[in-house]
């Protein structure tokens, strides 16, 4: 499913604020439940806690224009389905997820609370520059480097191309 989200809800009202829980590149909400308790314990705390699914499902990057466009209607959905437009918000990420919220914050019209990002590549230049050094060493091309840093450890990764 995309351009969708999963809500856990406070037990009680009034709610005291909403949190954007935004997934790692290849995470579902349903995995996001099982790796940590932060969603219920907001929600023991009055905090209606939301974790979004873009366009590309598991497969988003989060910061591209598509997925950020669809993070901005999925807020925009919530505070008003929910008439939150007066409630303060948090924005919360897990490594790529992190990236996604760093990025919403900068263009948002109404400013989050906070913002917190756990495990995350925010450093862009650095990544990229590391990115193209290992190209360079090993022969590998931009699209099949991404796909390895998001796959797993790219020494093996890089192992097993040299050896096909």
């Amino acid at each position: 499913t995309r351009n969708c989200y999963t809500i856990i809800y406070p037990d009680s009202l009034p709610w005291v604020g909403y949190l954007f829980l935004v997934p790692g590149f290849g995470e579902t909400a349903e995995d996001v439940l099982l790796q940590t308790k932060l969603p219920v314990e907001t929600a023991k705390k009055g905090i209606l806690t939301i974790i979004p699914t873009f366009q590309d499902g598991v497969s988003s990057f989060g910061f591209d224009s598509l997925s950020q466009q669809a993070f901005h209607r999925i807020v925009d959905d919530v505070t008003n389905r929910y008439k939150l437009q007066n409630s303060e918000y948090y924005l919360g990420g897990f490594s790529m997820g992190g990236s996604t919220v760093v990025k919403f914050a900068e263009t948002a019209d109404k400013k989050p609370k906070a913002v917190f990002a756990i495990d995350s590549p925010l450093d862009f230049i650095t990544l990229q520059n590391g990115m193209s050094c290992c190209l360079e060493r090993v022969g590998l091309t931009k699209r099949t480097y991404i796909f390895i840093c998001f796959q797993g450890s790219s020494k093996s990764w890089v192992e097993r191309l040299r050896r096909h």
